[in-house]
């Protein structure tokens, strides 16, 4: 009874070691450290929230090109977004009939988050010139909050 209840021990860690074994070898994210959170919300120079803007982050792993994941800010301008460790990230804000906004963040392989922060969108001007007329374009608005 005692060597049937070894040899059946023995069999699920062989069993359990394959598989763990075999998900990190798929799912490589699974024996690597933890991903890095990005997490931030999206606002107007109104301060209202934008929905449905595009987050981008780009990064580069240890002798990899540079990749990239994505999202998009919910009702509240609000996102979140994991990506694998990297010592720099580049994060991407845009959204249609809006000017858009760029952060790096180096160094950050120490950091379990990158910390939470507020983006802000400048909701684009459009002017049509004849170009058989000429004519100026004159930039009335250069609002920055940062």
């Amino acid at each position: 009874m005692k060597t049937l209840l070894s040899k059946s021990l023995f069999a699920t860690l062989v069993v359990a070691m394959i598989f763990l074994n075999s998900c990190c070898w798929m799912h490589e994210s699974f024996c690597s450290d933890p991903p890095i959170v990005l997490r931030g919300e999206v606002k107007d120079f109104q301060l209202q929230p934008i929905e449905g803007a595009s987050v981008e982050v780009n990064y580069s792993t240890e002798g990899q090109q540079i990749s990239q994941v994505s999202g998009q800010t919910d009702g509240e301008g609000k996102f979140e977004i994991e990506a694998p460790r990297s010592t720099k990230y580049v994060l991407n804000v845009s959204k249609i009939d809006f000017g858009f906004t760029s952060a790096v963040f180096e160094d950050a392989n120490t950091l379990d988050s990158i910390p939470y922060n507020t983006y802000y969108l400048n909701r684009a001007t459009v002017e049509t010139i004849d170009a058989s007329v000429g004519g100026t374009v004159t930039v009335t608005n250069t609002q920055s909050l940062g």
